[in-house]
Order: structure tokens, then sequence, then C-alpha cells
């Protein structure tokens, strides 16, 4: 059987898939990381939960160009195969395998390496005053999940956003 899945490495090979073709490339997702981490211990439930929202930002975003900022990272698993380590995918977890979390040094499409919960609006936020000051136009998105939302330093950064009236999520619409 051919697997849409084998088809993508990179986002850009995902925004040839029809609409009506996501919820099969969702159903292959799951299946792969169901796999992957039956083998390897890591985060499952956390990124069942959110291949349509991944597959869909990237769908919609350029992350090349705009910037994807996880909370703590560990809902990233799909993000990871949809982004050019598929392949690598297996060696999740082990010994210079790819990280359990977005890391700088992976890829191009992790413009932050996460290590605490509640500092993605923060990141976020930074990365947006940041091409204020250099003139950039791009979008920066936050995934918070987990109960992220409710640290503090979310509150605060929510807060903070607020206060500079700043957009830290684009215009979703399909590049």
């Amino acid at each position: 059987m051919n697997k849409l899945l084998d088809s993508i490495e990179y986002p850009e090979d995902l925004k040839k898939v029809k609409l009506e073709d996501l919820p099969k490339l969702a159903t292959e997702i799951r299946e792969l990381i169901v796999d992957v981490v039956s083998k390897n211990p890591g985060h499952l439930s956390s990124n069942l939960g959110v291949v349509e929202l991944t597959i869909a930002l990237h769908y919609c975003f350029d992350f090349k160009r705009d910037k994807l900022v996880w909370d703590v990272g560990h809902q990233a698993y799909v993000h990871k195969i949809l982004t050019g380590r598929k392949s690598k995918f297996p060696t999740l977890r082990q010994y210079k395998g790819l990280s359990g979390f977005p890391d700088k040094s992976e890829s191009e499409y992790d413009p932050f390496t996460c290590g605490h919960s509640g500092d993605a609006i923060s990141a976020a936020l930074g990365m947006s005053c940041a091409d204020a000051i250099l003139g950039e136009n791009r979008s920066v998105v936050a995934v918070v999940g987990d109960g992220a939302i409710g640290a503090g330093m979310s509150l605060e950064a929510l807060n903070h956003a607020g206060d500079l009236k700043k957009k830290i999520a684009g215009d979703f619409k399909r590049q």
C-alpha cells in the first residue's frame, strides 16, 4: 500500500497534498508515532493530540520564514516528522538520535530549544519584538499545552504581549 507520508519530507511537500487527503495523512502520522514510541519511551498522548494542529500549522504557514515555538516541546514529534527528520524519527530519545524536544542544532525549523514549561509565549514575544526592531515582517506562533498556560511565566507573557499590543500569532491562511 502506498502511504501518503512516504511522499512527505518537508512542509513544501505537505502543501501539495489535497485537503481531503489530510485526514489519511494524520492517521499515518499517528501510526508512525505509536510504532516509534512503543519501542523508544517518549511522550505519546501529547503528540497524538496535536497531529491535526501541527499539519494545519505547517500547511498554512511557512516556518522557514515564520517562527514556530513549542512550549516544553514534548508535543513536537509531528513537527519533527514534517520537517525533514522523518527518516531519523526511529532514533528518537536515543543516544546520538533525535532529541525528544525542539532543538536549534537539529533543524532550521526549530528557532528555540525548549526546556521549561511556560516559556513559549515569552520566547515568541521576544522573537516578535526582535523582528520589529529588525524590520522583519513574519508570523511568530506559540503552541502552548499540557497545562503550561496556567504557569506564571505564560500569564506574565500574555500580559506583556497585551501591554505591547504585539500579535504573536499570524494570519492563518494557506501560503
